[in-house]
């Protein structure tokens, strides 16, 4: 195992040596390197109209093949009057297609074995992307091929009716108050923990996330966990200290979108200690 390279100037040109463990030898290596970006044990490639394919074996899921579609039409590049159209498209997809009517794809599934709801449990809308999957038996060929077919009609061949969005809607808006309930329930969780105390700090540093294609990159990735973990060790010390400025205090990274992350601290404090729970915060971070 070797340790992370030193950047010792910011010229690309410049090798930087890795320092060895044990009986290793020593490698001379560039920050700027590209890392190897094809994936190991998966067969790959991509189709005429753009789409690319991943193929594995999975030695424990014998007789199963698991599907999955992963649309970058993402609910981050809505406008504020498009809010949850993503979301709404990826209902209407189960409703009908060019290929497929009148539910045709909800019957397939669970026939297949699929639960009650495909449409809630067998995909999902993000920031980052929209996302099918199909865990398909193996028993009868045809099933492999229809299931491949859904997935092309999901892609690019949804049809939109004004019936299937009314019913659809009410799915959403009924998803959305689960999800309300959820965070209410949450709130209240929380305000009978802290009865007493209103006091609850977060700080949250944003910035660009880069993707992971240097070793610098690499390098960088390590560091930003290595100093989460030093970070959650000093404020765990801290924490069960007699007259701590706050009851618990933790760091994490978070990705907020492909192209943004942020790593947040949060603490909960002891009543009137919110400006110590801040400043022991900020102290911390800055030595760590």
């Amino acid at each position: 195992m070797e340790t992370l390279p030193t950047e010792k100037s910011s010229s690309s040109s410049s090798p930087v040596k890795i320092q060895s463990f044990m009986s290793l030898e020593q490698q001379n290596m560039f920050l700027d390197q590209e890392l190897d970006q094809l994936p190991n044990g998966v067969d790959y490639g991509s189709l005429d109209n753009g789409l690319t394919y991943y193929v594995c074996c999975h030695p424990e899921h014998k007789m199963r093949a698991a599907l999955a579609l992963a649309v970058k039409v993402i609910s981050a590049v809505e406008e504020e009057e498009e809010r949850g159209v993503a979301h709404m498209v990826q209902h209407l997809a189960f409703s009908a297609t060019k290929k497929y009517t009148k539910k045709d794809i909800v019957k397939f599934q669970r026939s297949i074995g699929a639960v009650s709801s495909p449409c809630k449990n067998n995909a999902y809308t993000s920031f980052d992307d929209t996302v099918y999957d199909l865990l398909v038996p193996l028993d009868k060929p045809e099933l492999l091929s229809k299931a491949i077919s859904v997935l092309a009609e999901f892609s690019s061949e949804i049809l939109l009716s004004k019936d299937d969005l009314g019913n659809e809607r009410e799915a959403v808006m009924l998803e959305y108050g689960v999800g309300q309930i959820a965070h209410s329930v949450k709130d209240a969780h929380w305000a009978l923990m802290m009865e007493g105390s209103k006091f609850f700090v977060t700080i949250r540093y944003k910035m660009q996330a880069e993707q992971l294609k240097t070793i610098r990159h690499f390098r960088d990735m390590l560091v930003e966990l290595m100093f989460a973990i030093a970070l959650n060790r000093r404020f765990s010390k801290i924490s069960n200290r007699k007259n701590s400025p706050y009851f618990s205090c933790s760091a994490a990274p978070a990705k907020l979108l492909c192209l943004s992350k942020a790593i947040m601290m949060t603490s909960y404090c002891k009543e009137m200690g919110t400006l110590e729970a801040l400043e022991s915060m900020l102290l911390e971070d800055a030595r760590v």
